[in-house]
């Protein structure tokens, strides 16, 4: 999608100046400026969505996967499953997040099978990262891709996770637990914080009709505990309790 801007002057210009940039680019249509104008005005006003939507109807994923993120019920999954199908799977994932949780709408309640698939999709699909972050050109930055929960990396281990927890919690599906702990497992391969407290928790305690491991339990929790900028105070809570379990080699409480 070619841009009509000149973005080697709006390199070299100050903030208020790129801002009136990237508005007279938007108000001529093009649609990585209304990206980039309607994101500082979301920044400001979250409700501001006019701009960004002017942009993804011109097919900008990010745009479309920006606005999902800004809105709730069925406009929500609409421009989610359309950045999705372009490819992108942080929007898979936060369709599979959209599908689990729901929405107090009339458009959109709980659906964990579709939630399943979504996360599968996330795992499974072909995304294309550096791909995607060109689109942005000179408008990317770590903050944005961050905000936007875009990187393919934090949402394959993300749903993963997600996915443990819902086979976990599916009783009516023959060696859902097992299933479950794989996932979760893969998740804390990776790197997925709360998929390692998980899978400690449930060694620990025995949770779901496990067998108590405490010596695969202490590995766990260990591993969640030298993940230091996961640690805030409620995470350092539970620790702490889930630590007590593993010394609690009788028994720990049901779940």
């Amino acid at each position: 999608m070619e841009s009509a801007m000149d973005w080697n002057n709006y390199k070299q210009a100050s903030d208020d100046e790129k801002v009136q940039m990237l508005k007279d680019g938007a108000e001529q249509g093009d649609a990585l400026c209304q990206f980039g104008y309607g994101n500082y005005l979301a920044s400001i006003d979250p409700a501001e969505t006019e701009c960004l939507k002017a942009s993804a109807m011109q097919g900008f994923t990010v745009a479309q996967h920006a606005l999902g993120l800004k809105k709730t019920g069925f406009e929500s999954r609409l421009w989610l499953q359309r950045s999705a199908d372009s490819g992108c799977t942080a929007s898979w994932f936060a369709l599979g997040m959209l599908y689990e949780y729901g929405h107090n709408d009339d458009f959109f309640n709980k659906d964990p099978l579709s939630a399943d698939l979504c996360y599968k999709n996330a795992i499974e699909s072909d995304y294309d990262e550096d791909g995607l972050k060109g689109t942005l050109g000179p408008l990317y930055s770590d903050f944005i891709w961050e905000n936007l929960v875009l990187d393919g990396a934090v949402c394959v281990a993300a749903a993963q996770y997600r996915l443990g927890m819902l086979y976990l919690e599916r009783r009516d599906i023959a060696h859902a637990v097992d299933t479950g702990l794989g996932w979760l497992t893969k998740a804390a391969d990776n790197g997925h914080a709360e998929a390692t407290y998980a899978l400690g928790y449930i060694y620990a305690n025995g949770s779901y009709g496990v067998e108590r491991d405490i010596a695969k339990a202490s590995q766990l929790i260990e591993s969640y505990k030298n993940q230091p900028d996961k640690l805030d105070p409620k995470a350092q809570e539970r620790l702490r309790y889930a630590l007590s379990l593993c010394l609690d080699t009788k028994g720990g409480l049901s779940k």
